[in-house]
């Protein structure tokens, strides 16, 4: 029935408007429709009273509100409807009636149809819409009798219009009530998760401190966490501990009250589906240098390849080296050379595959000392003489020179002879 409503509806606007197209699209955010609960002993036969329905929770922009539809179901016995007026959400909307003037043609008292004024009647797409919370309709209504009925929102649209796209919007519906009589308004039932998903092993906290009574307190918390688990509590807040991993789990949470003021309790329950997931453990970064002492300008070759994780999750290809000379690197064997003498801190990060992303990081000191060891050049070593040293180095090779000299005249003289 609902499908069939939403359907007239946009049939109706694509008929008003032929160059309006409808697509079906997600809402960003999900919308509430809210019928009050209205308990006052002093709304006898022949009182009048006025509620409100209200809309939450639309938007953002593109999904605005530009119309709506729902059907009024109520006991015509107790109470009977007897003007229905636009609320101010559509103010700002072509033809809105503007909270003053009765539904004219848009209620049907037998039905309990209720349609906002700019479902059909639209001058000008697109127009600013509503985002946000507001009233949609004022019902008015005359007090029959003594006794208690549902306020019931069937078959509702929210409709939202951007340019040539017609659009529902997503929502859910809180229906309501309306007592002259003693009755006891039933609790609302609301939790949270920490963490979201549950991880086996660990500690997770389930808090119940969105329930809320609206004529009186709660009074118990009863939990069912889907493992097999079950325990009720007097506090909103309650730690439980999932032994593995797994699910669907449907973890279910019923909150009772104190019964005010009929001194009969009442219960609301609702339940959340979860997948507790495996507990990840942080990878090992692990590595070694070679050689131990190495000398200013001497290659360092850095080694990872020891690096682990305990869960047997792969490690990301690169991991990040850092010294702390100003240089970087990645892979798992590198090679570093520092150029000066000292101690300097080599920083190693490595981090796992699992979809939370856990790292660790080693950090060592290297100690650089010793003399220059020379770079290589066509693979002769070229040798870097101190400017202090020039003078020596002059008279070892005149030295030299006049030695080879005297051994070669030498030589001569006695090839002479022995001629």
């Amino acid at each position: 029935m609902k499908s069939r409503a939403i359907w007239i509806i946009l049939a109706l606007l694509i008929l008003t408007f032929p160059s309006i197209a409808f697509h079906p699209v997600s809402a960003t955010n999900n919308a509430v429709m809210t019928a009050p609960s209205i308990v006052n002993l002093g709304l006898g036969a022949g009182s009048v009273t006025t509620f409100a329905i209200n809309v939450s929770n639309v938007g953002p922009s593109p999904e605005t509100l530009h119309a709506w539809q729902l059907y009024l179901k109520l006991n015509a016995t107790l109470l009977k409807i007897t003007q229905v007026i636009e609320g101010p959400a559509l103010s700002d909307i072509a033809n809105a009636l503007g909270g003053s003037t009765l539904f004219t043609g848009k209620f049907n008292a037998t039905t309990g149809l209720v349609q906002s004024d700019d479902l059909i009647y639209v001058n000008n797409y697109p127009d600013a819409g509503f985002v946000g919370n507001g009233t949609l309709l004022y019902v008015k209504v005359q007090v029959l009798a003594l006794g208690t009925t549902s306020l019931v929102m069937n078959n509702t649209s929210l409709i939202s219009i951007v340019g040539t796209t017609a659009t529902e919007i997503q929502h859910t519906v809180v229906n309501g009530l309306f007592s002259n009589i003693p009755y006891n308004i039933p609790p609302k039932a609301s939790f949270a998760i920490s963490p979201s998903p549950p991880v086996a092993t660990r500690p997770t906290t389930f808090d119940a401190s969105g329930s809320y009574d609206s004529d009186g307190s709660i009074v118990r918390y009863s939990w069912n966490f889907g493992d097999g688990n079950q325990t009720a509590v007097t506090v909103p807040v309650i730690i439980h501990t999932y032994a593995i991993s797994g699910g669907p789990l449907h973890v279910n949470l019923t909150v009772t009250d104190d019964g005010n003021p009929t001194g009969v309790a009442a219960n609301a329950s609702t339940m959340e589906t979860i997948y507790v997931s495996g507990y990840n453990t942080p990878p090992r970064a692990l590595f070694t240098f070679s050689p131990s002492n190495p000398r200013p300008g001497q290659p360092v070759t850095f080694d990872a390849t020891a690096s682990y994780d305990p869960d047997g999750d792969p490690l990301l290809p690169n991991p990040i080296w850092l010294f702390s000379d100003g240089g970087s690197g990645g892979g798992y064997v590198v090679t570093h050379t520092f150029n000066k003498p000292g101690n300097y801190t080599v920083s190693l990060t490595v981090t796992d595959t699992c979809s939370c992303r856990l790292s660790d990081t080693l950090n060592q000191t290297v100690t650089v000392s010793g003399e220059l060891v020379p770079p290589v050049l066509n693979n002769f070593p070229v040798w870097v003489i101190p400017a202090g040293g020039v003078g020596a180095v002059v008279a070892v090779a005149v030295g030299l020179f006049f030695l080879r000299s005297r051994r070669i005249r030498a030589e001569e003289a006695e090839d002479s002879a022995q001629r």
